[in-house]
């Protein structure tokens, strides 16, 4: 089973092992409703068309003025979670009382043994993290050891 998106393949499974079978999740009913968001660091999925983003490395700059700090900051920590599962298909995100909420995550775990690290732009461009992440690096030593 394969996703039909620009950079789905039937030889990369979701999240098939050996015997093409899927593991399952558990899913929640939240009530309530979600706003929806295009990201502003979507791609553009076209061979021959990049987005800003993917070639101007300011880019944040122009990005910051059109958010909240805190909508910035759930963008970067989502892009460190995209980063961590190998998705690199969030080209829109939903938000509930104005926090981001992490729904589609289908393209994660793709490709295990290779790390896209565009998906961290908006952290390499923007060059800021929430306070409590350094303490998390700080215990974890995930700097020091890697």
């Amino acid at each position: 089973m394969f996703g039909k998106c620009f950079y789905c393949k039937e030889s990369e499974p979701v999240c098939g092992d050996e015997n093409g079978l899927l593991e399952g999740a558990i899913l929640q009913l939240i009530p309530g409703s979600f706003a929806k968001y295009r990201s502003p660091w979507q791609r553009t999925y076209k061979d021959n068309q990049k987005a800003e983003w993917e070639e101007n490395m300011n880019y944040c700059d122009s990005i910051k003025g059109k958010l909240s700090q805190v909508r910035l900051l759930d963008l970067i920590d989502a892009s460190v979670f995209d980063f961590i599962i190998q998705n690199g298909d969030r080209h829109h995100y939903e938000t509930r009382n104005e926090r981001i909420v992490l729904i589609d995550n289908g393209k994660g775990f793709g490709q295990p043994f290779t790390d896209f690290l565009d998906i961290l732009a908006p952290l390499y461009q923007c060059c800021i993290f929430w306070d409590n992440h350094n303490s998390m690096i700080a215990v974890t030593g995930w700097y020091w050891n890697h």
